[in-house]
């Protein structure tokens, strides 16, 4: 059976020959024979799927990005909810960077559910939304990539991009690495954040209706 590896021999993963011409230079794959068994895991995932097993380490790194933007998510409709007119239910379901562009217009102009938000707070609302947004960014960078190299520390994928997103038309993929622990600090520190701005604005008194 024909598989292909990483010509620079990092491992655990091996990329596919549909992956050739996909990946940058750095990720160059060159062609080895092997008659590895078609091992599964516990989930009932193919080794050869990725090359070889996924180590556990990495895909709690990747379960763990995913579980904390999803909850990074929550909370900013949470906090539109408290600096907005609307209720929770108009936005619910919304994709997370139209959530941020309402929470950076509120920064900028104010909160219309609240009277006198400190000039302090609106400023810190819009330093978090600035974050949030960044991060969501580094999120889809991770979720959304193919990783014939799963490893925590070391690691490479390979993203494809659409047109929006290529600096040169004929580019339509790049490599990416990982920044797991990193990113997973800035997501627990996401959650905090927004709690203790929601807690602050909650202490501001609500405008009436018609002020």
């Amino acid at each position: 059976m024909k598989r292909f590896r990483l010509a620079d021999g990092r491992g655990p993963g091996r990329c596919s020959s549909n992956d050739l011409g996909l990946i940058d230079r750095s990720m160059l794959c060159v062609e080895e024979d092997t008659d590895m068994a078609d091992d599964v895991d516990e989930w009932g995932v193919p080794a050869s799927m990725f090359g070889g097993a996924v180590p556990d380490e990495f895909a709690a790194a990747l379960a763990r990005v995913a579980m904390l933007s999803a909850l990074v998510e929550s909370k900013l409709l949470g906090l539109l909810s408290t600096v907005g007119a609307e209720p929770q239910d108009v936005w619910a379901g919304k994709a997370a960077g139209e959530i941020l562009s309402k929470l950076e217009t509120i920064a900028v102009a104010g909160m219309p559910a609240r009277q006198s938000a400190p000039a302090a707070l609106l400023d810190a609302l819009r330093v978090e939304v600035v974050a949030a947004r960044s991060d969501a960014h580094a999120r889809n960078e991770l979720l959304h990539a193919v990783w014939p190299v799963p490893l925590v520390d070391g690691g490479l994928g390979w993203k494809l991009l659409p047109k929006k997103q290529r600096d040169v038309y004929a580019q339509w993929s790049r490599a990416v690495t990982g920044d797991f622990r990193p990113l997973i600090g800035r997501f627990v520190n996401h959650v905090r954040v927004i709690d203790n701005l929601r807690a602050q604005i909650d202490q501001l008194p609500r405008r009436v209706s018609g002020q």
